[in-house]
């Protein structure tokens, strides 16, 4: 589904963000994984809709990229906690990143 979050002139699909179509579309999460990219703040209320829509922590996966600097681990930058995105991920699922301390 094509969706924008600003209808602008010629527009005659979907116009919202993107938590709240989630929810108005209510995908079951049933068989059902959840993968996410994005900018983060768009990222951290997607998860949030999926955890209202049930989704299990191991049917939600995302990307963390945007916190990667150096990509092989030598930086540093992108660490939360003992995990760094760049060598460890950068898709990680729901249930791993509740591991993890609470940077998002």
């Amino acid at each position: 589904m094509i969706t924008v979050d600003r209808e602008f002139p010629g527009w005659t699909k979907r116009v919202g963000f993107v938590p709240a179509v989630l929810e108005e579309i209510d995908p079951k999460p049933a068989n059902t994984y959840a993968i996410t990219c994005g900018p983060p703040i768009m990222i951290k209320f997607v998860l949030q809709s999926l955890q209202k829509l049930q989704f299990a922590d191991d049917q939600i996966y995302t990307t963390l990229e945007k916190r990667m600097k150096c990509g092989i681990g030598i930086c540093g930058r992108c660490n939360i906690g003992p995990r760094y995105v760049c060598v460890d991920g950068p898709v990680f699922s729901m249930a791993e990143l509740r591991e993890l301390p609470d940077e998002l």
